[in-house]
C-alpha cells in the first residue's frame, strides 16, 4: 500500500502489496501520521480505546487511539495468510480511518500524533515496499511464494543466448552425469559463459575456495531443498527455492531446473564440470533475481552480499585513501582464518598488460590464495571466463591457464580494485534499521538525508562498521547515489582537520557503501548519516551496524521544536575555498541568533541542542562552522573562535549539532577550493527559538574594483624604516565626486605569508598620508583600511610588505559609494 504520512491514502478490497492490483476504491484523508506510529499490539484494544475516549470527547486521546488502531489492523492485514482475515483487517483500518478523519476535521487543534520510525510496523513496511523487484515479487523468506508458478517463471534470454539459439533444458535429460551436488568441485571447475556475469562465477568460485579450506558451505547452504546439515538434495518436481539477502532482509527466490542450452546441448550460462548443478541454480536465481540473462554485470562483494550475508567492501588500488600495507595486512590474516572473501577487478581499458597476459576490461578475477614465503606477497588468481569464448571478437590470451600468480604490488598496480566479503561473526553485537528517503527536490537531483543515533553501553575501545544499503527495485535505475558518515556526537572536531577532506562519505553509485571505525572509551553516542542523491523519490534503504562491543539505537532524541531552512549559492563572488585561502572570507555567512530559554534556572541549563545539516553538490566537499563572533562577518578566525564545526570537508553534505549557549554566532558555508561552485541547502534546527539571517558581503552596496600586481626585484622594497618605500607599486586613484572609500590588500597565494600594509596619499608633495591599513599584519585574508569621506581629487595608494625582498602576487579592492572613481597602475619615476 502507499505510505500514510501527509496524505493517507488506504487500498480497499484489493491486495495492497500486489503487483497487480485489481478494482479497488481509496480512502484520502490530511491526518498527519506515519506507518511507524506504534508499537506492536492488538488492534482491536486500540480501537475500542479510541471509541471510550471519543464518548468521553478526550479528543488528543480518541485520533490518536485511532491512529494507531489503523496501524495495527493494516500490519495485520500485510502479515497473515488467511484472505478473510485480511479482508476484516482492511474493513477495520478503513472504519478507523474514518473516525480519525471525522475527528481532525471536527478538531483542528489536536496534538501531533508522535513518530516512532523504529516500529515493527515501519520496518516491515519498509521492507515490504521493498519486495517488487525488476518487475517480480520476491517475498520474506519465511513468507509463502508469490504464486504457484513462480518457479515456472523464467528469466528472459539475453541476446548473446538468442543468437545461440538458446532453449530450456533439464540437464537430466541430456546426461545422465548432471546432479545437484557432489564433494569433488573446485573453484576451477567454474566456467563462464556470458560477459556480464563473470562476478557471479567469481563469487561462486571463492565460495567453493573456502569450504575447501574450512569445510563451509557457503552458497551451497542457501538452496532448498537440502538435508539437515545444509546440502542440498534433488527436487522431485524439479522446484528450488535459494535463500538471498536482498533489499534488507532474506528473500525467496523460487526456480525450477531447467537451464538455457544450445541446441547440440551446449550450457548458455554459468556451468560446473563434474555435472554438478548448484552453481548452476546460484546462478539462475541471482539472474532471475536481477530481471533476466541481459545483466549488466556487478561486482562479487555485491554479489556474495546476497549470496551469503557477508560483509561488502570495496576498495580501490589508485585511491589516495587506499593503504597498501595496511590492506595486505587484512587481506593476509582475513584470508589464511576465513574471515574473508577476495577477487579483484579491472577497469573499462582494453590495453591492460601483465607479463605477456592481456587481461580482459572490466572483468572479475577469484583470489583462490593469499601467501608470503620468503618475503614474497603472492596471489593466486582465477580467471572464470571459458578460454574457447570469445569476447568483443577477441580469444582469451593463453586460455590454457586460468590460473597464475601475482605478486602483491604488481596486483596494486594492475588492478583498478579490490572486492572484500567479510564475515559478519567477526562482530558480536549487530543492529539494522530500515528506511525511507523522501523526496526533497533540489534543482535537478533529489537529496535526502537520514541522522541515525548510536548510544554505546561499553566504555572500552571496539571497532565498529556501518553498511548503508540503498535497495534496488529496478537495475536500470543508473543515477543513484549514497553516501555514509559515522561521526562522534556533538563533538567539536580538531582545528587542523577543519582543513582536510574527510576520509568517508563520499557519494558514490553502488547499492553498498561500508564505513570502519575505531570507537574510544569516552565516545558515548555516535551519528550515523545515510544520504541519498538520485532522481527517484522515496528510495528505501538500510543501514546495518556490526560493533565487537554493544551497541543501541538511541531512540529518545525528541523532535526540534525550530526548523529553519535556507538556500543558497556558492558561485564566481561567494565559493571563497577553505580558511587555508585569503578569499575564505568571501563564502557565504549567516548570523544565528539563538534565544534564551526564560524559564531555565541557570547558565548551564540554558544550552539547547544545535543541529545543523548542509548539503550541495555531490561531488564538491562541503563544511558548515560556527563562530563566536557576535553575529558579524568574519574574514579569518582562530580555533578559539570555533564553538562547533563539522569537521573535514565531505563530499555533498555536512553535518554538526551539539549543546549551545543562547548568543550570537557567525555560520560559514564552504567548500574545500576556492573554484568549487553549488547551489546548497543549509537546514538548521534548535530546541530553542532562533533567527537566521543572512550576513551582507564586505562592501554590500559599493562599487568594487579588483586590480592585481606583484613586488618584483624592484619594488619589493619594503616598509618605511628601509628609506625605499615609495619604489613599492604605486596606484593612482582619481576621484571625480565627493565618495566613501575603504581598500583592503590580500596576497594571492595561499603559500605567501608575510606582513603587509596598505595606505592612502593625497597626491601632493609632500605626499599628504590620509589612511592606512594600521600596523604591519600577516592575516591570510589579509588587511583593510577603515571607511574614509573623499573629496573630488588625486590620490595614490601604497601597497608594502614590511621586509623588503618579498616577491609575491598580490590584488587591492578598492571599495567606494559613487561609481566615479579610477583606479590604474602608476609608471614609478623614481623614489619620491
Amino acid at each position: 500500500m502507499s505510505r500514510i504520512e501527509d496524505v493517507l491514502w488506504v487500498r480497499v478490497g484489493a491486495d495492497p502489496t500486489s503487483a497487480r492490483h485489481g478494482p479497488a476504491r481509496f480512502i484520502k484523508t490530511n491526518v498527519y501520521m506515519s506507518t511507524n506510529l506504534v508499537k506492536r499490539g492488538d488492534p482491536e484494544d486500540a480501537y475500542d480505546k479510541a471509541t471510550k475516549a471519543e464518548l468521553e470527547q478526550n479528543w488528543d486521546l480518541a485520533f490518536k487511539s485511532y491512529v494507531q488502531a489503523v496501524e495495527l489492523f493494516l500490519h495485520a492485514s500485510r502479515t497473515t495468510t488467511d484472505n478473510e482475515a485480511r479482508a476484516g483487517y482492511k474493513a477495520q483500518a478503513a472504519k478507523s480511518l474514518d473516525r480519525a478523519e471525522k475527528i481532525k476535521l471536527l478538531k483542528r487543534n489536536l496534538t501531533p500524533v508522535p513518530v516512532d520510525r523504529f516500529s515493527e510496523q515501519q520496518q516491515y513496511y519498509v521492507l515490504d515496499k521493498s519486495s517488487l523487484i525488476n518487475g517480480r515479487r520476491f517475498n520474506f523468506w519465511d513468507k509463502p511464494a508469490p504464486g504457484p508458478n513462480d518457479c515456472d517463471d523464467q528469466p528472459r534470454f539475453s541476446l548473446e543466448q538468442i543468437q545461440c539459439s538458446a532453449e530450456w533444458r533439464r540437464p537430466q535429460d541430456l546426461s545422465p552425469k548432471y546432479h545437484i551436488y557432489s564433494t569433488s568441485l573446485e573453484p576451477i571447475d567454474i566456467t563462464q559463459f556470458l560477459v556480464g556475469d563473470c562476478s557471479v562465477c567469481s563469487s561462486v568460485a571463492v565460495c567453493i575456495e573456502h569450504g575447501r579450506r574450512f569445510g563451509t558451505k557457503l552458497g551451497l547452504s542457501s538452496i532448498y531443498p537440502q538435508y539437515p546439515g545444509g546440502v542440498p538434495h534433488a527436487s522431485p518436481d524439479g522446484h528450488y527455492s535459494v535463500r538471498v539477502l536482498f533489499n534488507g532482509t532474506y528473500r525467496r527466490v523460487n526456480i525450477d531446473d531447467q537451464l538455457p542450452f544450445s541446441p547440440d546441448g551446449v550450457p548458455l550460462c554459468m556451468s560446473a564440470a563434474k555435472g554438478e548443478l548448484w552453481p548452476c541454480m546460484i546462478g539462475k536465481a541471482y539472474v532471475k533475481l536481477n530481471g533476466d540473462y541481459e545483466f549488466p554485470g556487478s561486482t562479487s562483494s555485491i554479489d556474495l552480499h546476497a549470496i551469503t550475508g557477508w560483509i561488502p567492501e570495496h576498495l580501490e588500488f589508485q585511491s589516495p585513501s587506499f593503504e597498501r600495507e595496511i590492506t595486505w595486512n587484512r587481506l593476509c590474516l582475513g584470508f589464511t582464518e576465513g574471515r574473508c572473501l577476495v577477487t579483484v577487478g579491472t577497469d573499462k581499458r582494453h590495453d591492460i598488460q601483465w607479463n605477456g597476459r592481456r587481461l580482459l576490461p572490466a572483468h572479475c578475477y577469484a583470489v583462490i590464495n593469499v601467501q608470503e614465503v620468503n618475503g614474497e606477497r603472492m596471489l593466486t588468481l582465477l580467471d572464470p571466463l571459458d578460454p574457447l569464448r570469445c569476447r568483443d571478437g577477441e580469444e582469451a590470451v593463453n586460455s590454457q591457464f586460468r590460473t597464475w600468480e601475482m605478486s602483491w604490488d604488481e596486483a596494486c598496480g594492475v588492478f583498478h580494485s579490490i572486492y572484500f566479503s567479510w564475515d559478519p561473526s567477526l562482530f558480536p553485537h549487530q543492529l539494522t534499521f530500515h528506511g525511507i528517503w523522501k523526496s526533497h527536490r533540489s534543482g535537478e537531483a533529489s537529496k535526502s538525508h537520514t541522522i541515525l543515533k548510536l548510544r554505546r553501553t561499553s566504555s572500552s575501545e571496539s571497532d565498529l562498521w556501518a553498511v548503508l544499503t540503498r535497495h534496488v527495485v529496478d537495475r536500470q535505475r543508473t543515477s543513484e547515489y549514497i553516501s555514509l558518515r559515522v561521526e562522534k556526537d556533538g563533538t567539536l572536531s580538531d582545528y587542523m582537520s577543519i582543513n582536510k577532506l574527510a576520509s568517508q562519505g563520499m557519494y558514490i553509485n553502488s547499492p553498498h557503501t561500508l564505513v570502519r571505525t575505531r570507537l574510544q572509551g569516552s565516545e558515548d553516542f555516535i551519528c550515523v548519516l545515510a544520504s541519498y542523491d538520485g532522481d527517484f523519490d522515496d528510495t528505501a534503504y538500510t543501514v546495518t551496524v556490526y560493533s565487537t562491543a554493544e551497541v543501541s539505537w538511541d531512540k529518545t532524541v525528541p523532535p526540534p521544536t525550530h526548523v529553519k531552512k535556507v538556500e543558497g549559492t556558492l558561485s564566481m563572488k561567494t565559493a571563497g575555498g577553505s580558511c587555508l585561502y585569503p578569499t575564505f572570507m568571501l563564502n557565504p555567512q549567516y548570523c544565528l541568533r539563538i534565544h534564551a530559554d526564560k524559564s531555565a534556572k541557570s547558565k548551564a541549563a540554558n544550552k539547547g541542542r544545535v543541529d545543523l545539516l548542509l548539503h550541495g553538490d555531490r561531488g564538491i566537499p562541503l563544511n558548515v562552522t560556527v563562530l563566536w563572533s557576535r553575529g558579524q562577518r568574519i574574514t579569518e578566525f582562530s580555533p578559539n573562535d570555533v564553538a562547533l564545526g563539522s569537521g573535514p570537508y565531505s563530499y555533498g553534505v555536512a553535518h554538526v549539532k551539539k549543546d549551545l549557549l543562547p548568543g550570537d554566532y557567525t555560520v560559514v558555508v564552504s567548500a574545500f577550493e576556492p573554484d568549487q561552485q553549488s547551489k546548497f541547502s543549509l537546514q538548521v534546527e534548535s530546541a530553542y527559538p532562533f533567527d537566521l539571517e543572512p550576513i551582507p558581503q564586505e562592501g554590500a552596496g559599493m562599487y568594487n574594483k579588483t586590480i592585481r600586481g606583484a613586488w618584483d626585484d624592484d619594488t619589493a622594497t619594503g616598509a618605511p624604516p628601509y628609506n625605499r618605500y615609495f619604489s613599492n607599486p604605486l596606484f593612482e586613484v582619481q576621484v571625480k565626486s565627493q565618495t566613501q572609500l575603504k581598500v583592503r590588500l590580500q596576497l594571492t597565494q595561499s603559500s605567501s605569508i608575510t606582513s603587509i600594509n596598505i595606505s592612502l596619499f593625497r597626491d601632493s608633495s609632500p605626499p599628504q598620508l590620509l589612511l592606512s591599513s594600521g600596523p604591519y599584519a600577516d592575516t591570510i585574508c589579509g588587511v583593510i583600511t577603515p571607511q574614509i569621506s573623499l573629496a573630488p581629487g588625486n590620490y595614490f595608494l601604497v601597497p608594502s610588505t614590511y621586509e623588503p625582498g618579498f616577491r609575491t602576487p598580490f590584488r587591492i579592492i578598492v571599495y567606494c559609494t559613487t561609481s566615479g572613481v579610477a583606479v590604474s597602475r602608476r609608471k614609478r619615476s623614481g623614489n619620491r
